[in-house]
């Protein structure tokens, strides 16, 4: 860091013209070296540097001289730079930069955004319990992050050396709540994290530790009372939300697990859907929240989405049927005839949209909470992808601008921050708030604040990311 702590400051004191020059900035300009800092794409910059600096101050002003964020850099040898170590290089080495995936997630209330591969995760978001508006927190130790998974409440990372670090801001702040070793895989849902080691066991975070043995999980689920594991056989376990409390297999797949096995595991708050090897699908629980099909034919299905009370099929084929509670979009007979060359279906908390082959978009269930896209039906065209919060959805478009419909303070109005939203990269929501990253690296959000719509003071730390 320089001096007078600014990296704009730094660079304007290295470009003054000689006459304007102070004696102090002579001798600080003597220690300077010149390092060459090159984009894959050809695109370079020479950088001032003092041979005093750390790689991660040559990263902050290679970011802001190439106008690139996210960047990581590489020696002449090919190997990453540890951010935290001295600068051991000299005037006019040449070094490589290269740009992160920047990735966001986020729990009920809370963001997180980090770069595959790179070091640091910042996390900000709505209210604490007891507390006011959560100020922005960044985690500058995590190292080499390959991904971040959630909860309801709680983050994940897991580093490439195998370390889990779980925090979370729901208590009051975003200190480490847990630091699991040796961890290969990790699954989230509901308020549990499952880790799983390299020599095949697992490790459940709830509210304390506990081991799940003899199980090789491969996908997770949670209702508000029940969990549910997909096992590496296909076989199904599911247990109450309580710590120790028998894991068994469910009664109405008892006979279909014999010769079948689960490819695909859904769930809404009282209900659990399956789908097995041959696209059969079976729903069992609560019959007012999709754990009743009824007549819908579940046969030939490739994916299936839920609500908070309902469930929606893909099939084969592309169509889509859909069952369950009608407000939370269990009934898409008024749309039913639209349903064709069905790509992808999201789900929000009482609705559902899904995205046709053409690039149109299809929507049913509660209209206040964007199940009626009809206002903004002539802009959804070309769309790429569909993302969602509670009670409204945000398209991403093909020309990377955005169209959001739902509830207005929830995320469904980005009219403050529309006219930025270009070259969008990814989105992600949380409850009642949407965030989006452009490619300059620029990122807005919108809706309500008590879920994490306000991000102007985490916007600080971006620099710091990678």
């Amino acid at each position: 860091m320089s001096d007078d702590g600014s990296w704009e400051q730094w660079l304007d004191c290295w470009i003054q013209p000689t006459a304007m020059k102070t004696e102090k900035q002579f001798e600080v300009e003597v220690k300077q070296i010149e390092v060459e800092v090159m984009l894959p794409s050809g695109r370079s910059a020479l950088i001032p540097v003092s041979p005093e600096f750390k790689v991660q101050d040559l990263k902050h002003l290679a970011q802001l001289v190439l106008g690139q964020k996210f960047l990581k850099l590489l020696g002449s040898d090919g190997q990453l730079l540890d951010p935290m170590e001295p600068l051991k290089l000299e005037d006019g080495a040449c070094i490589t930069a290269i740009a992160l995936s920047v990735q966001i997630a986020s729990t009920k209330q809370f963001f997180a955004l980090w770069c595959q591969g790179g070091d640091g995760v910042l996390s900000w978001g709505g209210c604490r319990r007891g507390h006011g508006i959560s100020g922005p927190s960044f985690h500058e130790a995590f190292r080499n992050v390959q991904e971040v998974a959630t909860t309801d409440r709680d983050f994940a990372a897991l580093l490439a050396d195998g370390v889990l670090v779980i925090w979370g801001s729901y208590d009051g702040d975003f200190k480490v709540k847990h630091q699991l070793q040796d961890v290969k895989r990790v699954l989230a849902a509901g308020r549990i994290f499952v880790a799983i080691h390299s020599d095949g066991t697992c490790t459940v975070v709830n509210r304390d530790l506990w081991q799940l043995r003899g199980a090789q999980p491969q996908q997770l689920c949670a209702s508000d009372e029940k969990y549910a594991l997909v096992l590496a056989d296909g076989d199904v376990l599911v247990w109450d939300d309580a710590i120790g409390s028998p894991a068994n297999r469910p009664k109405e797949l008892a006979k279909s697990l014999m010769s079948k096995r689960v490819i695909q595991l859904q769930s809404t708050t009282k209900a659990f859907c399956v789908v097995f090897s041959d696209g059969e699908a079976i729903a069992f629980g609560d019959p007012l929240a999709g754990g009743d099909s009824g007549s819908t034919p579940l046969t030939d299905v490739k994916r299936l989405e839920a609500s908070d009370k309902a469930f929606a099929a893909l099939y084969e084929n592309g169509t889509v049927a859909a069952w369950g509670h009608p407000e939370f979009g269990g009934d898409c007979s008024a749309v039913q005839h639209q349903l064709k060359d069905v790509q992808q279906i999201q789900s929000a908390g009482c609705a559902f949209a899904a995205l046709l082959a053409n690039g149109n978009v299809v929507t049913w269930g509660d209209p206040t909470f964007g199940g009626d896209s009809g206002h903004v039906q002539v802009q959804l065209q070309q769309v790429q992808q569909i993302y969602s919060t509670y009670y409204a959805f945000a398209a991403l478009l093909s020309d990377r601008s955005v169209v959001t419909w739902g509830d207005p303070a929830f995320g469904g109005d980005c009219t403050e921050v529309q006219s930025q939203l270009r070259h969008v990269q990814t989105i992600s929501g949380t409850v009642g708030a949407f965030v989006a990253i452009c490619a300059d690296g620029l990122m807005l959000s919108w809706g309500n604040v008590m879920f994490g719509a306000d991000s102007s003071a985490a916007v600080t730390f971006l620099s710091c990311i990678g």
